[in-house]
């Protein structure tokens, strides 16, 4: 029997209470790229999903019910598990200006203002990734 070559498919966790953003962006990102897309709308359990799993990235929306983005992705950090995982915000929170104004940087955080643009979040996808070595 051969062995597979140990090719490990890039994981994506998207965590957005709005069911229809994680049905896009997942349809989109696998179909495209080929990545393993684990989705979830609720906080809690994207925490949960990203201990268990250690993501390559996480997609975080900011306005949420149960707890929103910014003390989820401080958690995230304060878990030795988690804190090396990248994480950009995704949400409709900032205008376009303030984004330039701030480089793009939220919170010490990528920004992906919606609606999202395929082309600049799979360019900042992209950029993420390279920029971090790898958890293993």
């Amino acid at each position: 029997m051969q062995d597979k070559p140990n090719t490990k498919k890039t994981t994506i966790l998207i965590i957005d209470d709005e069911k229809a953003v994680c049905v896009s962006l997942k349809f989109v990102l696998a179909r495209i790229k080929n990545y393993e897309i684990l989705t979830t709308t609720s906080p809690i359990e994207g925490i949960k999903l990203a201990e268990e799993n250690h993501p390559d990235l996480i997609l975080l929306d900011i306005i949420m019910p149960e707890m929103d983005g910014t003390e989820v992705a401080t958690r995230l950090a304060n878990n030795l598990s988690t804190k090396n995982i990248p994480i950009a915000f995704v949400s409709v929170l900032a205008e376009k200006q303030d984004l330039e104004d701030k480089g793009g940087i939220i919170g010490g955080h990528p920004f992906i203002s919606k609606p999202v643009n395929i082309k600049s979040l799979l360019a900042s996808i992209d950029s993420l990734l390279q920029e971090t070595p790898t958890n293993n």
